[in-house]
């Protein structure tokens, strides 16, 4: 049997709701026999209408595509996915109304259990009113929730700890809320969102594959549906002396990194970066003019496709003149000299002192080289006393 998992659609945010359409479009064309949906499906309660047309519009297709349809309801949509429901109801079969856990069987060879939100927040665990009879089950038991997991006290989101998810006896969670994709434990995955609904939903997004069958579940798959994938990406304009040579190494970058992600697969047609420029810049480089039109940058490297910056954020510092400042006899001056010609002996104490450091708190190491670290910090400190100075006047 042919399971596809997916949440969070938030039908009506996104003019026309292309992830609703994706999610469609390959459940009906690769064979799947069900598709589970794990809450949010739609948006908000005010946007019924917005909602309405595609969402029955995709569920009519699935019903004739031979697809049924199991859901649960999460905060966004706790009473109008209801509503929705009842609206037609041989569309899909909505789990856990009310707040109580409920379970449906496939064929009785898997069955799925799911508990909804009853009203926009809640305070507790799902599992407060946790039925285990429900899994008393000669086959595969997965559960459908929406939740907050593994969550802090004060969530109001159904939160769930994690202990909960991996000590019931259920074989598999699919789970909604979280909009990135990812495990949480062993058995239990949030499905993230099947488009990006904005640039801060990085990485591939699209729904996930399992199959399942009297004896157990497959390891689930991705399967990158979204046409646009937004990346971070960091780029360094330490060795640009000036302003063109910034731009230069700027376009290359994103090009190579642009270029790079469209090869991974046929299906993504543009590749959007959040952009974080580093480094310290020569004084010749005019960030502001570098920065000016940077959001416009588009690159086309073939018909169809495209590579883009969506968002810059400036983290470049301008050099210090070390040389200059090391002519000073006073405190600057010897720090400055310090930074230019640490000796040996002061590497080696800064090496002693960071492993101390790592050993005692069990931080992990940024794989950085003790000359390395002492002339950022140096640098860092530096520009403290020269602040602490003009501030004097």
């Amino acid at each position: 049997m042919k399971i596809a998992l997916c949440a969070d659609l938030h039908i009506g945010r996104i003019v026309s709701d292309p992830g609703w359409k994706a999610v469609v479009d390959y459940v009906c064309d690769n064979g799947c026999d069900v598709l589970l949906i794990a809450g949010d499906a739609v948006d908000s309660e005010e946007l019924w209408y917005q909602a309405y047309g595609p969402f029955t519009d995709g569920l009519r297709r699935l019903k004739n595509s031979g697809v049924r349809v199991i859901a649960v309801a999460g905060n966004h949509d706790s009473k109008i996915f209801t509503r929705l429901a009842e609206q037609d109801p041989g569309y899909l079969t909505m789990l856990g109304t009310n707040g109580r856990w409920e379970s449906t069987d496939l064929d009785d060879t898997v069955r799925i259990l799911g508990w909804s939100f009853a009203s926009r927040y809640c305070n507790e665990s799902p599992f407060a009113n946790w039925n285990p009879s429900l899994c008393e089950f000669d086959g595969p038991v997965i559960g459908l929730l929406h939740c907050d997991a593994p969550s802090p006290a004060g969530s109001r989101y159904a939160p769930v700890r994690a202990d909960e998810l991996n000590s019931s006896p259920v074989s598999f969670w699919v789970m909604g809320h979280i909009h990135r994709p990812g495990f949480v434990g062993d058995k239990a995955l949030y499905c993230g969102t099947p488009y990006p609904l904005d640039r801060s939903e990085t990485g591939p997004r699209g729904l996930w594959l399992i199959q399942a069958d009297g004896s157990g579940i497959s390891a689930p798959v991705q399967v990158p549906l979204a046409e646009t994938e937004y990346a971070p990406l960091e780029i360094n304009l330490s060795l640009c002396t000036s302003t063109q040579e910034a731009n230069e190494a700027i376009t290359k970058a994103v090009r190579g990194q642009g270029q790079e992600l469209l090869g991974l697969r046929d299906n993504l047609n543009t590749a959007a970066f959040n952009i974080t420029l580093m480094g310290e810049i020569a004084p010749a480089v005019d960030m502001d003019s570098v920065l000016r039109d940077l959001t416009s940058l588009e690159i086309h490297p073939e018909e169809g496709r495209s590579i883009k910056v969506c968002s810059v954020s400036d983290m470049t510092e301008v050099a210090l003149p070390l040389e200059q400042l090391s002519l000073r006899k006073d405190p600057v001056g010897i720090l400055a000299t310090l930074i230019l010609n640490p000796s040996p002996a002061l590497i080696g104490r800064v090496s002693k002192a960071e492993s101390e450091l790592l050993r005692q708190f069990a931080f992990p190491s940024d794989g950085t080289f003790p000359d390395q670290a002492f002339r950022r910090a140096g640098i860092r400190l530096l520009r403290q006393m020269l602040s602490q100075e003009a501030d004097r006047g």
